[in-house]
């Protein structure tokens, strides 16, 4: 009932392939969603490699050079690094800014594929969260269309009442698996979240140049 008043004809899927998996995603809801829209496949976190540099890409340069000997000799060391520095500060901000550096093809692709729709018809962006690669795509496409700053900032902020604040069972395993980076700091959507992703977007010229495929490719 929801998909048709909704008119959904069009699904982006920021999960990686793992997610999927171990969600199951297509059972039940999602193989009535396949039968009404397309299915758009778009893992923002794919790169891990990519991701892990463009983090580095932010340090000073004494701890880019410590990370990149880590890296030629200590692989577990450098990772150890990189998510730590993830959550040093609190908040996503870094991995947003993280996921538009490395994953900008694939970014600019889903805001293309949302704006692009028909009109009259509805577009679902989904991760695992709802709130941080999905977050990340609808401020940007927001950016794109002119929306007010303030409204921006609202829109991402709503995940924050809709999200639990104690940590699953599942994150807790994470934590223990990714050598004791704290995936709480992560949780929520605090506005300021989006304010750093479109501070960031401005000192890059601005979301058009963002979204400029040609200059992506050059």
């Amino acid at each position: 009932m929801v998909l048709s008043d909704l008119r959904i004809r069009t699904f982006i899927e920021l999960r990686n392939d793992n997610e999927l998996t171990k969600a199951e995603s297509f059972s039940d809801g999602g193989r009535r969603l396949r039968e009404v829209a397309k299915i758009v496949r778009l893992p923002l976190l794919e790169d891990v490699d990519g991701l892990f540099g463009s983090v580095v890409e932010t340090l000073p340069l004494n701890k880019r050079v410590e990370a990149g000997f880590l890296k030629a000799f200590s692989g577990r060391s450098y990772d150890k690094v990189v998510l730590e520095e993830l959550t040093r500060e609190g908040g996503p901000g870094l991995l947003y800014k993280s996921i538009l550096m490395s994953a900008r093809p694939k970014v600019v692709e889903a805001v293309g594929i949302a704006l692009g729709a028909r009109e009259g018809d509805g577009v679902l962006v989904n991760c695992q969260k709802g709130k941080d690669r999905t977050g990340l795509v609808c401020i940007l496409a927001q950016m794109k269309v002119g929306e007010n700053r303030d409204k921006i900032e609202e829109d991402y902020a709503i995940s924050e009442r809709n999200l639990q604040e104690g940590g699953t069972r599942e994150e807790k395993k994470v934590v223990e698996k990714k050598g004791g980076m704290d995936w709480g700091k992560l949780r929520g959507s605090p506005r300021e979240a989006a304010v750093e992703v479109m501070d960031w977007i401005d000192k890059f010229g601005g979301i058009d140049k963002y979204l400029d495929i040609v200059d992506i490719n050059t």
